[in-house]
Protein backbone atom coordinates (compact mmCIF):
# COMPACT_ATOMS: atom_id res chain seq x y z
CA UNK A 1 0.00 0.00 0.00
CA UNK A 2 1.44 3.28 -1.09
CA UNK A 3 1.28 6.71 1.36
CA UNK A 4 -1.52 8.13 -0.49
CA UNK A 5 -3.56 4.99 0.13
CA UNK A 6 -2.58 4.90 3.98
CA UNK A 7 -3.32 8.57 4.41
CA UNK A 8 -7.31 7.81 2.59
CA UNK A 9 -7.44 4.86 5.05
CA UNK A 10 -6.59 7.06 8.02
CA UNK A 11 -9.01 9.94 6.76
CA UNK A 12 -12.06 7.46 6.82
CA UNK A 13 -11.60 6.45 10.40
CA UNK A 14 -10.93 9.74 11.40
CA UNK A 15 -14.27 10.81 9.90
CA UNK A 16 -16.11 7.60 11.78
CA UNK A 17 -14.77 8.97 15.32
CA UNK A 18 -16.12 11.97 17.43
CA UNK A 19 -13.84 14.32 18.15
CA UNK A 20 -15.02 17.48 19.25
CA UNK A 21 -15.58 17.65 23.32
CA UNK A 22 -19.71 18.50 23.82
CA UNK A 23 -20.09 20.78 27.25
CA UNK A 24 -23.93 20.42 27.87
CA UNK A 25 -24.84 19.33 31.71
CA UNK A 26 -28.75 18.58 31.43
CA UNK A 27 -29.37 15.08 30.60
CA UNK A 28 -33.05 16.03 30.65
CA UNK A 29 -33.69 19.64 28.76
CA UNK A 30 -35.16 22.05 30.68
CA UNK A 31 -36.66 25.89 30.34
CA UNK A 32 -36.08 28.47 32.75
CA UNK A 33 -39.51 27.22 34.80
CA UNK A 34 -37.83 23.96 35.04
CA UNK A 35 -35.04 26.19 36.76
CA UNK A 36 -37.30 27.88 38.86
CA UNK A 37 -38.95 25.17 40.14
CA UNK A 38 -35.86 23.61 41.35
CA UNK A 39 -34.55 26.41 42.69
CA UNK A 40 -37.71 26.73 44.32
CA UNK A 41 -37.23 23.21 45.81
CA UNK A 42 -33.20 23.53 47.17
CA UNK A 43 -34.14 26.74 48.69
CA UNK A 44 -37.43 25.28 50.61
CA UNK A 45 -36.57 21.84 51.66
CA UNK A 46 -33.17 21.78 53.86
CA UNK A 47 -33.63 18.04 53.25
CA UNK A 48 -32.54 18.11 49.75
CA UNK A 49 -29.78 20.83 50.42
CA UNK A 50 -28.43 18.63 53.08
CA UNK A 51 -28.44 15.48 50.79
CA UNK A 52 -26.62 17.70 47.55
CA UNK A 53 -23.78 19.10 50.31
CA UNK A 54 -23.53 15.80 51.47
CA UNK A 55 -23.28 13.93 48.40
CA UNK A 56 -20.81 17.01 47.06
CA UNK A 57 -17.90 15.61 49.18
CA UNK A 58 -17.74 12.28 47.42
CA UNK A 59 -19.26 12.95 44.28
CA UNK A 60 -19.12 15.27 41.07
CA UNK A 61 -22.10 17.21 39.35
CA UNK A 62 -24.30 16.14 42.35
CA UNK A 63 -26.38 19.40 41.64
CA UNK A 64 -26.49 18.72 37.42
CA UNK A 65 -27.60 15.07 38.40
CA UNK A 66 -30.24 16.19 41.09
CA UNK A 67 -31.68 18.47 38.63
CA UNK A 68 -32.38 15.87 35.94
CA UNK A 69 -33.56 14.39 38.49
CA UNK A 70 -35.89 16.37 39.50
CA UNK A 71 -36.99 17.14 35.89
CA UNK A 72 -37.65 13.39 35.35
CA UNK A 73 -40.12 13.40 37.79
CA UNK A 74 -42.06 16.57 37.49
CA UNK A 75 -42.08 17.45 34.01
CA UNK A 76 -44.94 15.96 31.81
CA UNK A 77 -43.03 14.75 29.51
CA UNK A 78 -39.14 14.85 29.54
CA UNK A 79 -37.09 14.67 26.60
CA UNK A 80 -33.59 13.43 26.74
CA UNK A 81 -30.14 14.89 25.11
CA UNK A 82 -28.39 12.57 23.17
CA UNK A 83 -25.58 11.37 24.90
CA UNK A 84 -22.80 12.78 22.34
CA UNK A 85 -24.36 16.66 23.53
CA UNK A 86 -23.04 16.06 26.87
CA UNK A 87 -19.93 16.50 28.61
CA UNK A 88 -18.39 13.54 29.02
CA UNK A 89 -18.80 13.82 32.78
CA UNK A 90 -22.56 14.20 32.70
CA UNK A 91 -22.43 11.50 29.90
CA UNK A 92 -23.67 8.83 32.19
CA UNK A 93 -26.75 10.40 33.25
CA UNK A 94 -28.42 9.97 30.56
CA UNK A 95 -28.76 6.31 29.98
CA UNK A 96 -29.36 6.42 33.70
CA UNK A 97 -32.25 8.80 32.97
CA UNK A 98 -33.35 6.55 29.93
CA UNK A 99 -33.64 3.24 32.09
CA UNK A 100 -35.15 5.50 35.02
CA UNK A 101 -38.54 6.38 32.55
CA UNK A 102 -38.57 2.87 31.14
CA UNK A 103 -39.13 1.56 34.58
CA UNK A 104 -43.07 1.03 34.64
CA UNK A 105 -42.35 2.21 38.82
CA UNK A 106 -40.63 5.16 37.93
CA UNK A 107 -43.87 5.69 35.22
CA UNK A 108 -46.04 4.92 38.39
CA UNK A 109 -44.68 7.33 40.53
CA UNK A 110 -44.58 9.60 37.75
CA UNK A 111 -48.52 10.17 38.23
CA UNK A 112 -48.07 11.28 41.43
CA UNK A 113 -45.03 13.75 41.36
CA UNK A 114 -45.92 15.54 37.32
CA UNK A 115 -46.38 19.36 38.57
CA UNK A 116 -46.36 18.70 42.18
CA UNK A 117 -43.32 20.55 43.33
CA UNK A 118 -43.89 18.91 46.88
CA UNK A 119 -45.54 15.58 45.87
CA UNK A 120 -41.52 15.36 43.49
CA UNK A 121 -39.81 17.01 46.55
CA UNK A 122 -41.28 14.41 49.08
CA UNK A 123 -39.88 11.87 46.93
CA UNK A 124 -36.26 12.87 46.06
CA UNK A 125 -36.03 13.05 49.81
CA UNK A 126 -37.66 9.50 50.07
CA UNK A 127 -35.04 7.78 47.68
CA UNK A 128 -32.13 9.61 49.00
CA UNK A 129 -30.20 6.56 49.22
CA UNK A 130 -31.14 5.47 45.55
CA UNK A 131 -29.76 8.65 44.33
CA UNK A 132 -26.50 8.00 46.47
CA UNK A 133 -26.36 4.61 44.54
CA UNK A 134 -26.73 6.45 41.11
CA UNK A 135 -24.05 9.03 41.91
CA UNK A 136 -21.79 6.20 42.83
CA UNK A 137 -22.05 4.26 39.01
CA UNK A 138 -22.13 7.81 37.46
CA UNK A 139 -18.42 8.66 39.38
CA UNK A 140 -17.66 4.89 38.22
CA UNK A 141 -18.66 5.93 34.62
CA UNK A 142 -16.53 8.91 34.85
CA UNK A 143 -13.10 7.36 34.98
CA UNK A 144 -14.13 5.57 31.77
CA UNK A 145 -15.41 8.18 30.16
CA UNK A 146 -12.04 10.22 31.06
CA UNK A 147 -10.13 7.56 29.10
CA UNK A 148 -12.54 7.55 26.28
CA UNK A 149 -12.10 11.63 26.02
CA UNK A 150 -7.79 11.20 26.30
CA UNK A 151 -8.10 8.48 23.37
CA UNK A 152 -10.04 11.57 21.35
CA UNK A 153 -8.28 14.12 22.08
CA UNK A 154 -4.82 11.49 21.68
CA UNK A 155 -6.48 11.15 17.93
CA UNK A 156 -7.09 14.83 17.39
CA UNK A 157 -3.18 15.49 18.30
CA UNK A 158 -2.00 12.98 15.63
CA UNK A 159 -4.48 14.48 12.91
CA UNK A 160 -2.74 17.48 13.66
CA UNK A 161 0.43 16.19 13.27
CA UNK A 162 -0.18 14.19 9.93
CA UNK A 163 -1.92 17.97 8.76
CA UNK A 164 1.64 19.38 9.31
CA UNK A 165 3.64 17.38 7.62
CA UNK A 166 1.55 17.40 4.63
CA UNK A 167 1.42 20.93 4.48
CA UNK A 168 5.28 20.85 4.90
CA UNK A 169 5.48 19.50 2.12
CA UNK A 170 6.64 15.88 2.58
CA UNK A 171 3.55 14.28 1.17
CA UNK A 172 5.62 15.33 -2.57
CA UNK A 173 7.39 12.15 -1.78
CA UNK A 174 4.52 9.94 -2.12
CA UNK A 175 5.61 9.46 -6.23
CA UNK A 176 9.57 9.42 -5.01
CA UNK A 177 11.55 8.01 -2.28
CA UNK A 178 13.18 9.60 0.75
CA UNK A 179 17.06 9.97 1.55
CA UNK A 180 17.10 6.73 2.98
CA UNK A 181 15.07 4.93 -0.13
CA UNK A 182 11.63 4.76 2.26
CA UNK A 183 8.34 6.12 1.37
CA UNK A 184 7.15 8.91 2.69
CA UNK A 185 9.96 10.59 5.17
CA UNK A 186 7.71 10.03 8.51
CA UNK A 187 4.56 10.21 7.32
CA UNK A 188 3.67 6.68 7.28
CA UNK A 189 5.25 6.46 10.84
CA UNK A 190 2.86 8.84 12.36
CA UNK A 191 -0.23 7.58 10.12
CA UNK A 192 0.51 4.07 11.65
CA UNK A 193 -0.01 5.59 15.21
CA UNK A 194 -3.02 6.96 13.81
CA UNK A 195 -4.19 3.78 13.20
CA UNK A 196 -3.65 2.51 16.21
CA UNK A 197 -5.26 5.34 18.43
CA UNK A 198 -8.54 5.36 16.19
CA UNK A 199 -8.87 1.90 16.80
CA UNK A 200 -8.28 2.51 20.17
CA UNK A 201 -10.76 5.34 20.87
CA UNK A 202 -13.01 3.03 18.50
CA UNK A 203 -12.48 0.13 21.66
CA UNK A 204 -12.46 2.34 24.52
CA UNK A 205 -15.90 4.03 22.99
CA UNK A 206 -17.64 0.50 22.51
CA UNK A 207 -16.50 -0.51 26.35
CA UNK A 208 -17.97 2.53 27.36
CA UNK A 209 -21.20 2.10 25.70
CA UNK A 210 -21.40 -1.12 27.57
CA UNK A 211 -20.68 -0.14 31.05
CA UNK A 212 -22.17 2.87 31.08
CA UNK A 213 -25.03 0.56 30.10
CA UNK A 214 -25.15 -1.83 32.67
CA UNK A 215 -24.58 1.08 35.38
CA UNK A 216 -27.63 2.84 34.20
CA UNK A 217 -29.59 -0.74 34.36
CA UNK A 218 -28.41 -1.51 37.98
CA UNK A 219 -29.09 2.09 39.08
CA UNK A 220 -32.76 1.28 37.90
CA UNK A 221 -32.84 -1.81 39.49
CA UNK A 222 -32.43 -0.32 43.01
CA UNK A 223 -34.66 2.71 42.23
CA UNK A 224 -37.83 0.48 41.45
CA UNK A 225 -38.82 -0.53 44.77
CA UNK A 226 -37.66 2.89 46.20
CA UNK A 227 -40.09 4.36 43.43
CA UNK A 228 -43.15 2.57 44.25
CA UNK A 229 -42.36 3.07 47.97
CA UNK A 230 -42.16 6.77 47.46
CA UNK A 231 -45.36 6.50 45.27
CA UNK A 232 -47.32 4.71 48.35
CA UNK A 233 -46.07 7.70 50.85
CA UNK A 234 -47.58 10.25 48.38
CA UNK A 235 -50.59 8.72 47.72
CA UNK A 236 -51.05 7.97 51.74
CA UNK A 237 -50.60 11.47 52.48
CA UNK A 238 -52.87 12.50 49.47
CA UNK A 239 -55.67 10.10 51.01
CA UNK A 240 -55.50 11.42 54.56
CA UNK A 241 -55.43 14.72 53.06
CA UNK A 242 -58.57 14.48 51.13
CA UNK A 243 -60.53 12.82 54.17
CA UNK A 244 -59.60 15.56 56.51
CA UNK A 245 -61.26 18.01 54.39
CA UNK A 246 -57.40 19.32 53.94
CA UNK A 247 -57.83 21.71 50.63
CA UNK A 248 -55.55 22.18 47.34
CA UNK A 249 -55.20 25.67 48.38
CA UNK A 250 -54.47 25.55 51.94
CA UNK A 251 -51.48 23.02 51.09
CA UNK A 252 -50.17 25.25 48.51
CA UNK A 253 -49.61 27.81 50.34
CA UNK A 254 -47.64 25.92 53.56
CA UNK A 255 -43.69 25.38 53.12
CA UNK A 256 -42.27 21.60 52.32
CA UNK A 257 -41.38 21.04 56.26
CA UNK A 258 -45.37 22.68 57.49
CA UNK A 259 -46.77 20.17 54.88
CA UNK A 260 -44.38 17.23 56.04
CA UNK A 261 -45.62 17.91 59.76
CA UNK A 262 -48.48 17.82 58.83
CA UNK A 263 -48.58 14.77 57.15
CA UNK A 264 -46.64 12.77 59.79
CA UNK A 265 -49.39 14.29 62.44
CA UNK A 266 -52.28 12.39 60.04
CA UNK A 267 -50.05 9.64 59.55
CA UNK A 268 -49.48 9.40 63.39
CA UNK A 269 -53.23 9.66 63.81
CA UNK A 270 -54.61 6.94 65.83
CA UNK A 271 -57.13 6.06 63.00
CA UNK A 272 -54.65 6.51 60.48
CA UNK A 273 -54.74 2.88 59.39
CA UNK A 274 -58.50 3.36 58.30
CA UNK A 275 -57.90 6.62 55.92
CA UNK A 276 -59.55 4.83 53.03
CA UNK A 277 -62.65 4.38 55.18
CA UNK A 278 -62.53 8.19 56.43
CA UNK A 279 -62.43 8.99 52.82
CA UNK A 280 -65.38 6.89 51.71
CA UNK A 281 -67.99 8.92 53.20
CA UNK A 282 -66.48 12.59 52.01
CA UNK A 283 -66.07 11.02 48.67
CA UNK A 284 -70.18 10.54 48.69
CA UNK A 285 -70.92 13.88 50.01
CA UNK A 286 -68.48 15.78 47.68
CA UNK A 287 -70.48 14.36 44.88
CA UNK A 288 -73.75 15.09 46.31
CA UNK A 289 -72.93 18.31 47.15
CA UNK A 290 -71.92 19.61 43.83
CA UNK A 291 -75.99 18.29 42.65
CA UNK A 292 -78.15 21.02 41.75
CA UNK A 293 -81.46 19.63 41.98
CA UNK A 294 -84.45 21.23 43.71
CA UNK A 295 -87.60 19.79 44.80
CA UNK A 296 -86.59 16.31 43.86
CA UNK A 297 -87.43 12.98 44.78
CA UNK A 298 -85.03 12.37 47.71
CA UNK A 299 -86.05 10.39 51.44
CA UNK A 300 -86.69 6.92 51.14
CA UNK A 301 -89.89 5.85 52.62
CA UNK A 302 -90.18 2.28 51.36
CA UNK A 303 -89.37 -0.26 48.56
CA UNK A 304 -92.23 -0.52 45.57
CA UNK A 305 -91.64 -2.55 42.34
CA UNK A 306 -91.00 -0.63 39.13
CA UNK A 307 -88.36 -0.54 36.69
CA UNK A 308 -86.13 2.94 37.66
CA UNK A 309 -82.74 1.60 37.86
CA UNK A 310 -81.58 4.91 39.50
CA UNK A 311 -83.32 3.60 42.59
CA UNK A 312 -82.38 -0.24 43.06
CA UNK A 313 -82.01 -1.92 46.27
CA UNK A 314 -78.80 -3.20 47.04
CA UNK A 315 -80.02 -6.55 46.83
CA UNK A 316 -81.37 -5.61 43.40
CA UNK A 317 -77.67 -4.50 42.30
CA UNK A 318 -76.16 -7.76 43.65
CA UNK A 319 -78.94 -9.70 41.30
CA UNK A 320 -77.56 -7.60 38.56
CA UNK A 321 -73.84 -8.19 39.12
CA UNK A 322 -74.19 -11.88 39.76
CA UNK A 323 -74.32 -14.06 36.05
CA UNK A 324 -76.66 -16.77 37.82
CA UNK A 325 -79.18 -13.65 37.84
CA UNK A 326 -78.98 -11.56 35.75
CA UNK A 327 -81.06 -13.11 33.05
CA UNK A 328 -83.78 -12.72 35.96
CA UNK A 329 -82.72 -8.89 36.64
CA UNK A 330 -83.82 -8.15 33.04
CA UNK A 331 -86.79 -10.34 32.93
CA UNK A 332 -88.31 -8.31 35.90
CA UNK A 333 -86.72 -4.81 34.53
CA UNK A 334 -89.35 -5.75 31.31
CA UNK A 335 -92.27 -6.57 33.84
CA UNK A 336 -91.20 -3.23 36.21
CA UNK A 337 -90.48 -6.07 38.77
CA UNK A 338 -87.70 -4.89 40.48
CA UNK A 339 -87.47 -3.85 43.90
CA UNK A 340 -86.53 -0.21 44.25
CA UNK A 341 -86.90 2.43 47.30
CA UNK A 342 -89.63 4.47 47.11
CA UNK A 343 -89.24 8.11 47.38
CA UNK A 344 -91.02 11.36 48.77
CA UNK A 345 -89.86 14.72 47.34
CA UNK A 346 -88.47 17.31 49.79
CA UNK A 347 -86.90 19.96 49.65
CA UNK A 348 -82.94 20.10 50.02
CA UNK A 349 -82.41 21.73 53.87
CA UNK A 350 -79.01 22.48 53.90
CA UNK A 351 -79.17 25.45 56.23
CA UNK A 352 -79.25 24.68 59.96
CA UNK A 353 -75.86 23.70 62.18
CA UNK A 354 -75.41 20.01 62.07
CA UNK A 355 -74.89 18.54 65.49
CA UNK A 356 -72.97 15.08 65.62
CA UNK A 357 -73.62 12.58 68.35
CA UNK A 358 -70.73 10.41 68.63
CA UNK A 359 -70.49 7.49 70.89
CA UNK A 360 -66.44 6.77 72.05
CA UNK A 361 -67.60 3.86 74.33
CA UNK A 362 -65.42 1.14 74.81
CA UNK A 363 -67.72 -1.28 72.28
CA UNK A 364 -67.03 1.05 69.22
CA UNK A 365 -63.39 -0.64 69.08
CA UNK A 366 -65.23 -3.36 67.62
CA UNK A 367 -64.17 -4.71 64.48
CA UNK A 368 -66.58 -3.72 61.83
CA UNK A 369 -66.60 -3.78 57.62
CA UNK A 370 -62.83 -4.19 57.65
CA UNK A 371 -62.02 -0.98 60.38
CA UNK A 372 -63.84 -0.66 63.54
CA UNK A 373 -67.19 1.28 64.70
CA UNK A 374 -65.11 4.09 66.03
CA UNK A 375 -63.61 4.65 62.88
CA UNK A 376 -66.70 4.42 60.86
CA UNK A 377 -68.22 7.04 63.27
CA UNK A 378 -65.40 9.24 62.67
CA UNK A 379 -65.59 8.65 58.56
CA UNK A 380 -69.21 9.84 59.17
CA UNK A 381 -68.24 13.19 61.25
CA UNK A 382 -65.79 13.94 58.97
CA UNK A 383 -67.92 13.89 56.03
CA UNK A 384 -70.72 16.18 57.61
CA UNK A 385 -68.60 18.25 58.95
CA UNK A 386 -67.46 18.95 55.30
CA UNK A 387 -71.25 19.63 54.12
CA UNK A 388 -71.36 22.02 57.34
CA UNK A 389 -67.75 23.73 56.34
CA UNK A 390 -69.15 23.92 52.24
CA UNK A 391 -72.54 25.14 53.32
CA UNK A 392 -71.14 27.39 55.77
CA UNK A 393 -73.38 26.08 58.18
CA UNK A 394 -72.59 25.72 62.80
CA UNK A 395 -70.90 22.24 63.03
CA UNK A 396 -71.15 20.99 66.94
CA UNK A 397 -69.76 17.56 67.42
CA UNK A 398 -70.12 15.94 70.79
CA UNK A 399 -68.44 12.92 71.81
CA UNK A 400 -69.61 10.70 74.90
CA UNK A 401 -69.13 7.79 76.82
CA UNK A 402 -69.98 7.29 80.47
CA UNK A 403 -72.25 10.19 82.61
CA UNK A 404 -69.63 12.53 83.24
CA UNK A 405 -67.44 11.55 79.90
CA UNK A 406 -69.00 13.94 77.25
CA UNK A 407 -66.24 15.83 74.95
CA UNK A 408 -67.35 19.10 72.55
CA UNK A 409 -66.15 20.32 69.89
CA UNK A 410 -67.70 23.98 67.87
CA UNK A 411 -67.41 25.30 64.28
CA UNK A 412 -69.01 28.21 63.88
CA UNK A 413 -70.19 29.14 60.32
CA UNK A 414 -68.69 25.69 59.28
CA UNK A 415 -65.22 27.33 59.76
CA UNK A 416 -62.91 24.82 60.16
CA UNK A 417 -59.27 24.51 62.74
CA UNK A 418 -57.76 21.28 60.93
CA UNK A 419 -55.86 21.21 63.90
CA UNK A 420 -59.45 21.09 65.88
CA UNK A 421 -60.90 18.40 62.97
CA UNK A 422 -57.70 16.12 64.07
CA UNK A 423 -58.26 16.41 67.68
CA UNK A 424 -61.77 15.36 67.59
CA UNK A 425 -61.45 12.47 65.29
CA UNK A 426 -58.08 11.03 67.74
CA UNK A 427 -60.52 11.57 70.66
CA UNK A 428 -61.72 8.55 72.14
CA UNK A 429 -62.95 8.16 75.99
CA UNK A 430 -63.17 3.97 75.46
CA UNK A 431 -65.29 3.87 78.86
CA UNK A 432 -68.83 2.85 79.41
CA UNK A 433 -72.16 4.16 77.93
CA UNK A 434 -74.68 6.39 78.31
CA UNK A 435 -77.09 8.27 76.32
CA UNK A 436 -79.27 10.69 77.84
CA UNK A 437 -76.49 13.16 79.23
CA UNK A 438 -75.27 13.95 75.56
CA UNK A 439 -78.42 14.05 73.99
CA UNK A 440 -79.76 16.17 76.44
CA UNK A 441 -76.73 18.28 75.93
CA UNK A 442 -78.01 18.26 71.68
CA UNK A 443 -80.96 18.79 72.75
CA UNK A 444 -80.46 22.31 74.62
CA UNK A 445 -78.53 23.48 72.01
CA UNK A 446 -81.54 23.06 69.62
CA UNK A 447 -83.37 24.43 72.08
CA UNK A 448 -81.26 27.42 72.12
CA UNK A 449 -81.31 27.86 68.45
CA UNK A 450 -84.85 28.15 68.15
CA UNK A 451 -84.89 30.56 71.15
CA UNK A 452 -82.48 32.86 69.08
CA UNK A 453 -84.66 32.34 66.15
CA UNK A 454 -81.78 31.02 64.39
CA UNK A 455 -82.25 27.58 61.59
CA UNK A 456 -82.84 24.54 63.11
CA UNK A 457 -80.12 22.10 63.70
CA UNK A 458 -80.42 18.69 62.17
CA UNK A 459 -78.80 15.86 65.17
CA UNK A 460 -76.64 12.97 63.74
CA UNK A 461 -76.51 10.19 66.25
CA UNK A 462 -73.94 7.56 65.77
CA UNK A 463 -73.50 4.13 68.11
CA UNK A 464 -73.13 0.66 68.09
CA UNK A 465 -76.53 0.76 70.43
CA UNK A 466 -74.86 -1.31 73.20
CA UNK A 467 -76.94 0.34 75.55
CA UNK A 468 -80.57 -0.82 77.47
CA UNK A 469 -83.82 1.14 77.13
CA UNK A 470 -84.08 5.04 77.51
CA UNK A 471 -85.26 6.74 80.49
CA UNK A 472 -88.63 7.71 80.70
CA UNK A 473 -88.08 11.19 82.05
CA UNK A 474 -85.87 11.82 79.67
CA UNK A 475 -87.53 10.01 76.50
CA UNK A 476 -90.66 12.74 78.07
CA UNK A 477 -88.47 15.62 77.49
CA UNK A 478 -87.16 14.83 74.02
CA UNK A 479 -90.35 14.10 72.31
CA UNK A 480 -91.50 17.84 73.82
CA UNK A 481 -88.24 19.46 72.28
CA UNK A 482 -89.00 17.88 69.00
CA UNK A 483 -92.31 18.63 69.63
CA UNK A 484 -91.36 22.57 70.06
CA UNK A 485 -88.52 22.55 67.69
CA UNK A 486 -89.58 20.16 64.77
CA UNK A 487 -86.02 18.95 65.43
CA UNK A 488 -84.89 15.97 63.24
CA UNK A 489 -82.74 13.49 64.83
CA UNK A 490 -80.82 10.65 62.23
CA UNK A 491 -79.79 7.40 63.90
CA UNK A 492 -76.74 5.63 62.44
CA UNK A 493 -75.96 2.53 63.81
CA UNK A 494 -72.67 0.39 63.45
CA UNK A 495 -72.51 -3.27 63.40
CA UNK A 496 -75.85 -3.21 65.30
CA UNK A 497 -79.50 -3.38 64.89
CA UNK A 498 -82.30 -0.59 64.58
CA UNK A 499 -84.50 -1.40 67.64
CA UNK A 500 -83.09 -0.38 70.52
CA UNK A 501 -82.64 2.97 72.32
CA UNK A 502 -81.19 4.07 69.43
CA UNK A 503 -84.78 3.66 67.40
CA UNK A 504 -86.38 5.47 70.40
CA UNK A 505 -84.97 8.40 69.89
CA UNK A 506 -84.08 8.75 66.11
CA UNK A 507 -86.78 9.91 63.46
CA UNK A 508 -84.82 7.47 60.95
CA UNK A 509 -82.00 5.20 61.72
CA UNK A 510 -79.47 3.69 58.94
CA UNK A 511 -77.25 1.03 59.18
CA UNK A 512 -73.42 1.56 57.92
CA UNK A 513 -73.72 -1.72 56.15
CA UNK A 514 -76.41 -0.15 54.31
CA UNK A 515 -74.88 3.32 53.24
CA UNK A 516 -72.02 1.56 52.31
CA UNK A 517 -73.55 -1.28 50.10
CA UNK A 518 -75.81 0.88 48.69
CA UNK A 519 -73.86 4.50 47.44
CA UNK A 520 -77.85 6.12 46.92
CA UNK A 521 -78.59 5.88 50.46
CA UNK A 522 -75.94 7.41 51.48
CA UNK A 523 -76.44 10.48 49.12
CA UNK A 524 -79.64 10.27 50.12
CA UNK A 525 -78.99 10.90 53.76
CA UNK A 526 -76.34 13.67 52.86
CA UNK A 527 -78.87 15.30 51.00
CA UNK A 528 -81.77 15.15 53.63
CA UNK A 529 -79.56 16.70 56.27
Amino acid sequence: MDLRDLIAQAQRALDSIEIVSPDATDAVEHDRFDEMDFGYVVEDVPQITKNMKEAAKTYDYVEDFYGDFFNLLHQGDPILRDPAELHEGHRPHQPMSDEFLKAPEFQGLRLSTMHDTYATALAMVSMKEQITEAFKRASDQRAAAKEAQEAREELQRLMEQLQDLIDAGEIELIEGTGPDGGVGGSIPGTIEALMQAVQQAIDTGQLLITQAQGAAQGAALSMKAAAKSADQAIQEQNDLCNAYGVEDGALQRMSFDERNELANKLRNNRLAQFRKLLGQFRTIQAAESRRKVEHAPSEIVGVTLGDDLTRLTGSEILNLAAPETEDDFWRRYADKELQQYKLEGTEKQGQGPIIVVCDESGSMGQAVMGGTAEAWSKALALALCEQAKGSKRDFIYIGFSSSRQQYRVDFPGGITDLGKVIDFTEHFFGGGTEYETPLRQAGEIVLQYAQDKKPKPDIVFITDDEYGHMNDTFMEWWANVKKETSMRVFGIAIGCGTSGALGQCSDNVREVSELMSDPQMTADLFRMI
